[in-house]
């Protein structure tokens, strides 16, 4: 009895994406614990009073299609945006336009508020070349 695979080479090439793309999501993976451990230092050096914000900052790696990741760090805190850009006029004064931009939906109404204590946009700033770093070798 004789067998013939025929496509293997083939195989191998989508084989080889494969475990490359999954190299490639770990290396995500890494990035997206530099931002939320970044973050998570950034509340805590003054602006966490009971921890609850802290601990609720995660990360999660998601395929996107079958040749594309993204890396997700979050907060599912109602009051993390109110940190994050701050409200009212002092939220507006307080605003950094050298940080990452602000998502649609977020706007400063007319009363005093409370200042920005930014916490997610300046990690993610400050770990990009980090990040970039891991992920040169898939580009």
């Amino acid at each position: 009895m004789k067998i013939k695979i025929t496509g293997l080479p083939e195989l191998n090439k989508k084989l080889q994406k494969a475990t490359n793309m999954t190299e490639y999501g770990r290396k995500l993976r890494i990035g997206c614990l530099l931002v939320k451990t970044d973050a998570k230092a950034r509340l805590l050096n003054g602006h966490s009073v009971t921890g609850h914000l802290v601990r609720s900052i995660s990360s999660k790696v998601e395929a996107m299609t079958k040749t594309s990741v993204k890396g997700i760090v979050f907060s599912n805190v109602e009051y993390a945006p109110y940190e994050e850009f701050g409200t009212g006029a002092r939220g507006k004064a307080s605003y950094d336009p050298s940080l990452p931009s602000t998502p649609e939906g977020i706007s400063f109404s007319q009363k005093l508020g409370r200042p920005a204590h930014p916490f997610l946009r300046p990690a993610l700033r400050d770990k990009t070349p980090q990040i970039n770093d891991l992920l040169k070798p898939y580009r």
